[in-house]
């Protein structure tokens, strides 16, 4: 059968060169000009590359995926298929219980995944492969001292710490909740650490955070204390995500009316109940102007999630580890379960979210 498109293939490619790979069909594309144009033509990354995330060996990052892959298209809406039972059905949850179920985790500032899971750990690796290239491009368009002192906050499975250190000759302090996918190496000094505490002392020539403080509450606070701890001229570099949904095709039409209902509840039930706020990425650029920074700069990235690919490998597993959030939300297993196998097939094709770059530096003395 052929796909059921519901929007414009080519829309924003128009405006930025992008760049895409065509062995994982992910496109990710500039579509707006800044002040400071970074390197957009280096070329894109693949999962399975020995150089994407050093330290890790490729075989292990080969098990995390697999082991995504086989939750990715089972489930127990498939097992009861196979046994020619009908799939089980969740009773939803009035809206105002889902909100204030998942609240309960944000009044502690909580983050809604958990890296300490074989889910966790491939949610990291994903956001490595499909995310580091571009975070090198950005660091890349800086000026930094000779050896700076780096800090990298929610430093997850490290390569971003270890690319300042080998590619940059930082001296890294790499901070997270979670270490156990963390370990030493050259240049890289690694601390548990929760930065809604406060920052470890400084100061440093650059600060690095990605995908963390969209998901904290605090985010304000704990970006008001992140340009404290910079040193005179120092960079800050914060890249988030925000939502902007775009089915362009499905494999069937009545996926659309799931796509409008998951999306619906990620967007507006279960994220914004746990403390995202997926507003946030655009606002920084604005934030860093009204604290004085200077030389500030933005790109936002569009990627273009395929089926099969790994950027919708990447949002089937953050619907597997949340999916007791999504059930509260109104989601059936059943629903999730072909959310997941749509996610899978290569005739999909969607634009989940934004991912905004915003660089801004410390005025010297």
């Amino acid at each position: 059968m052929a796909p059921v498109h519901g929007g414009t293939e080519g829309q924003h490619q128009h405006q930025g060169d992008g760049y895409s790979n065509p062995s994982d069909h992910s496109t990710i594309v500039p579509y707006r000009a800044a002040t400071r144009r970074f390197d957009w033509a280096r070329p894109a990354v693949r999962i399975g590359q020995e150089s994407l995330v050093r330290g890790h060996d490729c075989e292990d990052r080969r098990a995390l995926a697999a082991d995504v892959e086989q939750q990715y298209s089972s489930g127990d809406a498939e097992e009861h298929r196979r046994s020619g039972g009908s799939p089980p059905q969740h009773a939803p949850t009035p809206k105002g219980e889902t909100v204030k179920n998942v609240k309960a985790a944000a009044a502690h500032d909580r983050y809604l995944f958990d890296s300490g899971t074989d889910l966790g750990g491939a949610q990291l690796n994903y956001l490595s492969a499909l995310l580091d290239g571009t975070t090198r491009s950005v660091l890349g368009s800086l000026t930094l001292a000779e050896r700076p002192r780096c800090l990298e906050i929610g430093a997850g499975n490290g390569s971003v710490a270890r690319m300042l250190a080998e590619e940059f000759s930082g001296q890294v302090m790499a901070v997270d909740l979670d270490v156990d996918h963390l370990e030493p190496s050259p240049g890289v000094e690694v601390d548990r650490y929760d930065i809604r505490d406060g920052v470890p002392a400084g100061p440093y020539d650059l600060i690095h955070t990605r995908f963390v403080l969209v998901h904290l509450p605090s985010r304000r606070e704990i970006f008001a204390r992140l340009i404290d701890a910079l040193s005179p001229g120092g960079w800050l570099v914060i890249a988030d995500m925000g939502f902007a949904g775009e089915l362009l095709t499905a494999p069937e039409e009545s996926d659309h009316q799931l796509w409008r209902k998951y999306y619906h509840a990620a967007s507006r039930i279960v994220g914004p109940a746990a403390g995202h706020d997926y507003g946030w990425a655009e606002q920084v650029e604005r934030e860093m102007y009204a604290a004085g920074l200077i030389d500030i700069a933005a790109e936002h990235l569009v990627p273009l999630a395929r089926g099969g690919g790994p950027w919708t490998r990447y949002h089937s597993n953050l619907s597997l580890q949340a999916e007791e959030a999504f059930l509260s939300a109104g989601l059936s297993r059943a629903e999730l379960t072909r959310f997941r196998a749509m996610l899978a097939d290569p005739r999909f094709r969607a634009r989940f979210f934004t991912v905004t770059y915003t660089v801004g530096q410390k005025p010297p003395r």
